[in-house]
């Protein structure tokens, strides 16, 4: 009797068997869990989304690959969990670096509650993932709510640089002419990435007067990410919001440094008046699943993340 060949497994694939295997993905990651209807589906908005060209071969490739390089000892990037599950992830900059130990600036976002951007979430880990690759434990030392940036310190390691933060640009006409590179670092890949730009004559959408705005694009990936100029100075540090990329600049940076060092950490009740945190984590930003057919799109919205899905064609 001639052998009968079993189908092959691509062929007897369950739909059970991928929203299973999204669940183990997503979950940890805290993202949007699929549900049985979410097979063909694809998450965006996610942390692990890469930015900008590094490989690229043009004359714009190479001066921005030369800026993000002579920066890349001084970029982490962090992420902080909730028990097992991650809460956030960003990128950082070290700016202080004593033989016992590293300070690093980064995005206040690491720590906010996603329902209250007034308070911060007890009980996080926050991992640091070192340019070298290495991941190390770290704790958050100070944190402004009103312009959404926070300090984390780590053990120090020789080999990687603080930048030189403190030699800060000067705002004026030529800076608006000068090119500017927007860098993050994943926290999953460990990679580098980076964008660049120019500095835009408008102010942020976002109810902050202090934000200012760049041509660099970015993903979530570079949320507190440093913005440099073509000298390497420090202009500011990155924020995401879907149509533009609003920046902190370094002035008012060094003035929250320094009143960390010498009163603290600042509280602010009044969250009308300070840098939204929704420009770390607008929901229609947030990571979401899209799927879209050739007939239609049909969306679904996650209740609790407040996240509308698009559902794509397989």
């Amino acid at each position: 009797m001639r052998k009968r060949w079993r189908t092959p497994s691509r062929f007897n694939f369950k739909r059970e068997d991928l929203t299973s295997a999204l669940r183990k993905v997503h979950l940890p990651r805290g993202y949007p869990i699929p549900s049985e209807h979410s097979v063909g589906m694809r998450l965006v908005n996610t942390f692990e989304e890469h930015f900008g060209d590094l490989d690229g071969n043009n004359e714009e490739h190479a001066r921005v690959k030369l800026l993000a390089s002579s920066i890349s000892k001084s970029v982490v990037s962090l992420a902080s969990f909730k028990g097992s599950v991650r809460h956030f992830v960003c990128t950082g900059i070290i700016f202080g670096h004593m033989p016992s130990e590293m300070s690093i600036l980064t995005s206040a976002s690491l720590v906010r509650c996603l329902g209250d951007k007034a308070k911060f979430v007890n009980k996080l880990k926050i991992k640091v993932r070192l340019p070298s690759g290495k991941l190390v434990v770290g704790k958050l030392w100070k944190y402004d709510y009103k312009y959404n940036i926070a300090v984390v310190k780590t053990k120090s390691f020789p080999e990687f640089h603080a930048a030189h933060v403190h030699n800060g640009v000067q705002f004026n006409s030529e800076l608006f002419q000068a090119n500017l590179v927007a860098i993050g670092r994943g926290y999953e890949s460990g990679e580098l990435m980076a964008s660049g730009g120019t500095l835009l004559h408008k102010t942020s959408r976002l109810d902050s007067q202090e934000l200012m705005i760049s041509t660099c694009k970015i993903t979530k990936a570079g949320i507190g990410g440093p913005l440099i100029d073509s000298s390497g100075n420090f202009v500011g540090m990155n924020f995401y919001a879907k149509d533009e990329t609003p920046f902190m600049p370094v002035s008012i940076l060094l003035k929250c440094l320094k009143h960390f060092e010498i009163f603290g950490l600042r509280w602010y009740t009044d969250c009308k008046a300070s840098t939204d945190a929704a420009v770390d984590n607008d929901p229609a930003d947030c990571p979401r699943f899209l799927c879209q057919s050739s007939i239609s799109a049909i969306f679904y919205k996650d209740v609790n993340n407040n996240c509308y899905t698009k559902l794509l064609s397989p």
